[in-house]
């Protein structure tokens, strides 16, 4: 139970790449013996949300890799 037992709650998990690419590929329903084709960057936002879709209960893929809160971060 990820978001404490409350429908509609929030959770937030921090993970690494890899185990992100997994999780989603696993909601896509995509085969999760092929390697990775899309490499997240670091510190990269992804929202993976739970609930009544299309009808039905389940997992969808809100957003994936975005980083656009990374592109006022100077670089040295």
């Amino acid at each position: 139970d990820w978001a404490g037992g409350t429908p509609g709650g929030t959770a937030a998990l921090v993970a690494h790449g890899g185990v992100l690419d997994y999780f989603c590929r696993y909601v896509a329903l995509l085969d999760l013996r092929h390697p990775r084709c899309v490499l997240p960057a670091i510190a990269s936002l992804s929202i993976i949300q739970h609930g009544t879709f299309y009808g039905s209960l389940r997992w969808v893929i809100k957003t994936r890799g975005d980083a656009a809160h990374l592109e006022t971060l100077e670089t040295h």
